[in-house]
C-alpha cells in the first residue's frame, strides 16, 4: 500500500471524482472522490454542494474526501466530520468512507490535523467500512456500532492513548483492523503493551484479520504474538511496512499457531534474503515476503510511513 497515490479502488469500487455536471451515476458500483486541486481550491466546496444536491446521494454507497483546505497543517479535519454529520440525512446508503485520501505531495501524513472521528460512527449506523488517514489529534470516544466490519487507521505514528481508545470501541461485529503504528518521531509513541487487549482476543470476536504494520516495534509484535489468544480466530495477519530483521521472524517460524493463517504479510521489512526462503518453506503460498527493505549496513531500521 502507498500514500503517493490517490486511492484508484476503495472497498472493491473502482474510485471516480465526482463531476459536479454528470452527478453520480453509479451510486452502488463507484466510490466517488472530491477532492480539490492546488489551482483550484474552491474545488472541494463545489463538489460538496453538488452532491448534497444530487439526485442520487441517497444512494451512494463509497465515499471519499480528499484535500478540502489549502492549509491542511493547520486544518483540522473535523470540518470534514461536521459535513458528514450534517449529511447524515442525505447519505442515507452510506457504507463506507475514506478521509482523508490526502497524499504526501499535498500534505505529509504526519502533518495531517485529525479529530475525534467517532461522530461519523454515530451518525452512520449502515456504516460497514470507516478509514482514516493521519494521526495527529486523532481521536475516537466510546461508542457502540453494530454495522462497522473493517476499521483501517493509517498514520506516520500511532499515540498510546488512541490505540486505548480504538480498544475502547464497541465493535461487535468487526471483521478487519488494520493499524499503521509508525514511529515516535511523530507521535507514535505505542507499545506492543498497548496491543496486549488486542492479542488477547477478547474485544472483537468476530476479528478474523489484523494489520499491526508500519511499526519501529515490528520484532517485539513477532514476540509477543507467542501464545496470543487472536491467533486462534484470525486468517489473515499483516505485519508489512515494518522494521522486522531475522530475529523478529524467527519469532514467526518458531510459533506454531500462525500455521491456522491463511495469509501471512511480512513485506516490506528488514528480512534477509536467507530468512525469507525460510519463511516460504515454512508456510508456502501462505506467505508475503517481497519488496524487503536494506539497512545499509549503518543498522538504522525504519518503518516505510512515517512523516
Amino acid at each position: 500500500m502507498t500514500i503517493g497515490n490517490h486511492a484508484i479502488t476503495f472497498e472493491g469500487r473502482d474510485v471516480v471524482l465526482y463531476d459536479v455536471e454528470k452527478g453520480v451515476t453509479k451510486p452502488q458500483g463507484e466510490a466517488y472522490a472530491l477532492r480539490s486541486d492546488w489551482g483550484d481550491q474552491e474545488a472541494f466546496s463545489r463538489q460538496w454542494d453538488a452532491l448534497m444536491k444530487d439526485p442520487n446521494r441517497g444512494k451512494l454507497e463509497a465515499l471519499i474526501l480528499g484535500a478540502w483546505d489549502e492549509e491542511m497543517f493547520d486544518a483540522s479535519t473535523s470540518a470534514l466530520v461536521e459535513l458528514l454529520k450534517g449529511a447524515a440525512g442525505e447519505l442515507t446508503s452510506l457504507e463506507a468512507v475514506f478521509f482523508p485520501d490526502v497524499i504526501y505531495e499535498e500534505c505529509e501524513i504526519s502533518w495531517l490535523q485529525q479529530s475525534d472521528v467517532s461522530p461519523v460512527l454515530e451518525a452512520y449506523p449502515k456504516l460497514k467500512t470507516l478509514r482514516v488517514r493521519g494521526g495527529e489529534g486523532l481521536s475516537f470516544h466510546a461508542v457502540r456500532h453494530e454495522g462497522l466490519r473493517r476499521l483501517i487507521v493509517e498514520t506516520g505514528g500511532l499515540a498510546s492513548g488512541t490505540v486505548a481508545e480504538i480498544c475502547a470501541l464497541n465493535l461487535p461485529n468487526l471483521e478487519h483492523l488494520e493499524l499503521w503504528l509508525g514511529s515516535d518521531n511523530y507521535g507514535g509513541d505505542a507499545t506492543v503493551a498497548d496491543l496486549a487487549p488486542i492479542l488477547s482476543g477478547k474485544l472483537f470476536p468476530k476479528l478474523t484479520s489484523l494489520g499491526l504494520m508500519n511499526s519501529e516495534f515490528a520484532n517485539d509484535i513477532a514476540l509477543n504474538l507467542a501464545g496470543a489468544p487472536i491467533l486462534e480466530q484470525i486468517k489473515t495477519l499483516d505485519l508489512s511496512m515494518g522494521t522486522m530483521t531475522d530475529e523478529g521472524a524467527e519469532h514467526l517460524l518458531n510459533n506454531p499457531a500462525l500455521a491456522r493463517l491463511e495469509r501471512l504479510d511480512v513485506s516490506d521489512n528488514f528480512i534477509s534474503d536467507a530468512m525469507s526462503e525460510r519463511l516460504r518453506a515454512a508456510w508456502d503460498g501462505r506467505v508475503y515476503v517481497d519488496g524487503q527493505k536494506s539497512d545499509d549496513g549503518d543498522g538504522w531500521f525504519y518503518a516505510s510511513v512515517t512523516e
